[in-house]
């Protein structure tokens, strides 16, 4: 491989490394840059992290339900950094040690009022709403 070739190998990786919200590739892992685009208030009705992301999703007053990608995790809730794969659920809401190793308790899946910021961002050319966290309305 020749200088040149070996160089726009680099920077087609560093391209590809350094992608903007909605990246388009296997794992999916998009960053949150600047400012949020809005954000949304409504009942928490899920929560997932996978090793790459996840998802958020909530209810608006209005019925409709919306949907976000979680940015590259940790998410924050209310400021405080969360790794928690599978959260607790009704009824009991007790938190799996080996899945979550902090949750906080006041957040309860199905009956909590948050705030989601969030950016816009496409996956394989369908526009999608990312956040890295959210805050609980009170």
């Amino acid at each position: 491989m020749n200088t040149r070739a070996g160089m726009m190998t680099a920077l087609m990786l560093t391209m590809a490394l350094t992608a903007p919200v909605g990246a388009n590739d296997d794992h999916y892992r998009p960053h949150v840059r600047g400012k949020p685009a809005g954000s949304v208030v409504g009942t928490l009705l899920n929560y997932g992290e996978g090793m790459a992301s996840g998802n958020v999703t909530i209810r608006k007053r209005d019925g409709t339900t919306v949907w976000f990608y979680t940015a590259a995790p940790p998410i924050t809730i209310d400021g405080r950094r969360i790794h928690c794969p599978l959260p607790p659920y009704a009824p009991a809401y007790r938190r799996n040690r080996d899945l979550c190793s902090v949750w906080p308790s006041y957040v309860r899946i199905g009956s909590t009022r948050v705030r989601v910021p969030y950016w816009r961002g496409t996956r394989y050319g369908t526009p999608t709403l990312v956040t890295n966290e959210f805050t609980v309305v009170k």
